[in-house]
């Protein structure tokens, strides 16, 4: 059998007595996107931080592709696994690309080819016209972009796959809420940038609590509440009615698009 580039095993996180985390597994293969939801304060961004080792485990492990992340050395980690945090503070006057270029500090693959990547990733994301322009003055929608080509750059094998690393390695992406300064052209944009990633052997574990939003990106939703992961599957077999009610007490109604036939919520109001 394949070895699950992302493997959480048992994970308990606590902080002076309190759990904050409890016993959740979790598996990701290469190329997957799974959509991480549930209300304000049910440990959505703890466990990526958990995941990356911000976070000391209670219990639990985290592997990246059969290894223990902390026994990666912390070089190689970086080419294989990127994080974009829910806020990134930054008041420097940094322009765009030199944010940007901060993405390829793991490597060593040269500034002609670091270049092209920086390029690459700003035009990816209709963020060129940002490179020069200075990062503090930057709208939240524009930086939250910059951002995001960052950790795109961190990982990303360039087109022509000139790079250190070859691009038939999975590596994994975390997103924590990426979407939360977006108008509706740029989550569109972010809904076609993680399907795209998942085809170049990308694994994505998105937070968002859009819940349309994670219907029309993920392969999988992941649902926490109170520290717990409630369940994790398809959507057409997990999201439900009720299940809405019960996690996020509101009442929602599930339709389907009639373009792409994936599911959409209509909410009704608090339950």
């Amino acid at each position: 059998m394949m070895t699950p580039l992302l493997q959480i095993m048992g994970l308990s996180v606590e902080i002076e007595r309190v759990p904050l985390l409890s016993d959740i597994s979790l598996e990701m293969n290469a190329g997957e996107v799974v959509a991480l939801v549930g209300p304000n304060g049910s440990g959505k961004t703890t466990l990526l931080r958990a995941i990356v080792g911000e976070q000391k485990l209670s219990a639990g492990s985290t592997q990246l592709n059969g290894e223990p992340v902390a026994n990666w050395n912390p070089r190689n980690l970086a080419k294989r696994m990127a994080v974009l945090p829910q806020k990134s503070v930054l008041n420097f006057p940094f322009t765009g690309r030199e944010v940007v270029a901060l993405g390829r500090t793991p490597h060593e693959t040269g500034q002609a080819i670091d270049q092209k990547i920086i390029d690459e990733v700003l035009d990816y994301l209709d963020a060129d016209y940002l490179a020069d322009r200075l990062y503090p003055n930057l709208s939240g929608g524009e930086q939250q972009r910059i951002q995001l080509a960052r950790v795109l750059a961190q990982i990303w094998t360039g087109n022509d796959r000139e790079s250190d690393d070859k691009a038939s390695e999975p590596k994994l992406l975390l997103l924590d809420e990426p979407s939360s300064y977006f108008d509706l052209a740029h989550q569109q944009m972010l809904v076609e940038l993680v399907q795209a990633l998942s085809k170049r052997n990308i694994a994505v574990l998105i937070v968002v609590h859009d819940l349309n939003l994670a219907l029309a990106c993920a392969d999988r939703i992941a649902v926490m509440s109170c520290g717990r992961l409630v369940t994790c599957g398809k959507a057409e077999e997990i999201v439900t009615p009720e299940l809405i009610r019960e996690v996020f007490s509101v009442d929602a109604a599930i339709m389907r698009d009639p373009e792409t036939g994936r599911q959409m919520l209509s909410l009704r109001g608090l339950s």
